[in-house]
Order: structure tokens, then sequence, then C-alpha cells
């Protein structure tokens, strides 16, 4: 099987890229966080969790809204699931397992009341606890581990919607590392007609770092590796609000792009090359939802395909 991206170059084509991205973005009527796309596929959510007040930006110099926030960070959302950033110095990925193809948090914020459950709206599963979650990132320090998003002099969070496109950006600014203070900007940007998220994490003034991202682990899991993905299967049992079941998740990823793969307690980490910035993509599913991909077979072979349509777009 062919590696599912080409080796990537300069920071400057990544800052190009982000540029271009956020103008085409701003220059859309359909910013607002209560907005759904013209296409009723896509949606985005970030509001202050006292006062409902729905926001398009939001930062902190202490870096850590994750209390003051509804659902602890900016969200953004397909028909097949829901992807949010904690804002804080995790910088995990936390997903909404859904059951039928549909926006959601519009209505259950991401956390369904009785009266959401009765009418099937999904549900958050999936156990990120100390981990990055689904394709979470970090940073790696070959002599002490694992460093997190901080501290921080200041992070802060975008999102945007279009017809096409729900994309949420997460900057954290400040972060001593090594010898170095760095500045990461982690995008995550979902489409409509699918259910995967494209996730871009770069270092803003184009100095070189390790990343580590991967996927949140426990023993009674499946883990399956690939050449170019990685995903786990199995029940997280985090929440009692429905009936156990199994959630998939995957991450797709350039092999060329990482050194090595770290097993942890709660995580499966896959450890960058020195680089400026990083290319992955993460997806979901679950066995209980309207779907074909309710087995871990089906899964893995759906990253498989995905994995194929997204080199051949190269």
């Amino acid at each position: 099987m062919r590696s599912m991206y080409q080796k990537t170059g300069a920071l400057l084509w990544t800052k190009i890229f982000a540029l271009f991205l956020a103008f085409s973005l701003m220059g859309n009527n359909s910013i607002a966080q209560s907005t759904n796309s013209q296409s009723q596929q896509l949606d985005i959510s970030c509001f202050w969790k006292k006062s409902g007040e729905s926001l398009s930006h939001v930062e902190d110099k202490k870096g850590d809204l994750f209390s003051k926030l509804g659902h602890h960070g900016p969200a953004i959302e397909n028909l097949c699931l829901a992807y949010r950033v904690y804002f804080n110095e995790s910088g995990s990925v936390d997903i909404l397992s859904k059951f039928q193809p549909r926006l959601e948090l519009k209505k259950s914020k991401w956390y369904p009341k009785k009266n959401n459950c009765e009418e099937d709206y999904g549900t958050d599963n999936y156990d990120v606890g100390n981990s990055v979650g689904l394709g979470g990132i970090n940073l790696y320090v070959p002599e002490t581990g694992i460093q997190k998003l901080g501290p921080v002099l200041k992070r802060s969070a975008e999102i945007f919607l279009t017809d096409t496109s729900a994309t949420l950006i997460m900057t954290s600014y400040g972060i001593p590392y090594k010898d170095l203070i760095i500045d990461i900007e982690f995008t995550l940007s979902t489409v409509a007609d699918g259910r995967h998220a494209n996730v871009t994490v770069c270092e803003l003034n184009g100095q070189n770092v390790q990343f580590a991202t991967g996927l949140s682990m426990h023993a009674k899991l499946d883990y399956v590796k690939g050449e170019n993905y990685m995903l786990t299967w199995g029940d997280f049992t985090s929440h009692a609000r429905y009936a156990d079941f199994d959630i998939g998740a995957g991450l797709l990823y350039n092999p060329e792009n990482f050194e090595g793969e770290l097993s942890m307690k709660n995580q499966q980490l896959l450890i960058s090359k020195p680089c400026s910035s990083l290319h992955y993509v993460i997806s979901s599913c679950n066995d209980l939802e309207k779907s074909k991909l309710n087995s871990l077979l089906s899964f893995e072979n759906y990253l498989i395909s995905l994995s194929e349509k997204l080199n051949h777009k190269k």
C-alpha cells in the first residue's frame, strides 16, 4: 500500500495554505457559531458555559478556559460525528459518537439530555482522560518524554464555517521547549460528505520540534497497526447514558514523517521526526450507528479505502 501523503516540504507552503484557508473562510458570511452550512451537513460550536453566548474567537493569557467554555472547548461536526479540542494544555481531541446521520450540537451541546437520548442522539463514550484522545497533539523531548502544550503566554481558538468545510484553529503561544520558545498552531477541519477530519499542526516560526500524536488506549481495546494507519476498536464505557457500544478510532499518517512509536498505559503514540509542520487524518465510527461501519474489519477497510482515496487526490 502506498503511503497516504507525499513527503511535505517547507513551512512556507503550510503558511500560504493556512492564510488562503483562513481568508476564504473569513470571506464567507456563515461564520456565526449558530448558523449551519447551507448543505446542512456541517456545523461549529463555541460558547461561554455560563451565559451561552456564542463565539467565533476566544483567547486567554493563562491558556485554560476548560471550565468556562461549553463542552470544554471549541467543536466542529459533520453528519457522522463531532470533534472537540479541549481549551487547555492537554492538546486532546475528543469525539461525539452519533447513531443517526444528522447535526446535533446545536440541540445537545455535546451532552444529550434525557429527551435527546430518547430521540437517539449521540453520546460521548470515547474516554480521553489524560491522553491525546483521537489525534490530539503533544510535544516530545527525547531526554524527558512527553510535554503538554504549556505553559503558555496566550492560547487562542477560532472556528469557521462554510458550505463545504468546518474548521477549528487553536494556537498556543510562548511554550518553553528545550532551549526554544515556540508557537504551536493546531488546525482541525472536516468537510461535507465525509466523516474524517484533516489535521495540520505547525510551529509558526519554522523551528523544528518533535510532535507526539496517536490514540487513547486501554487494555481491553483491540489495536491494529498498518503501514500508514493505526486504529483502536472496543468499548470505553465512560458514560452510562446509553448501553455499552464499541467505538472505532483511527489515524492515517505518512510513516516517513515519524521516527518511532511509544506505548503508554492510556495511549498509543507516534513520535515525529524533528519538523516544523505535520499533517495527518483522523476518523471514527461506532457499532450502533446507521452505517456499514459496525465492526473492526469494516472500519479498517474504510481507513484503507480512505487512505487510497486521499492519495489518489494527490
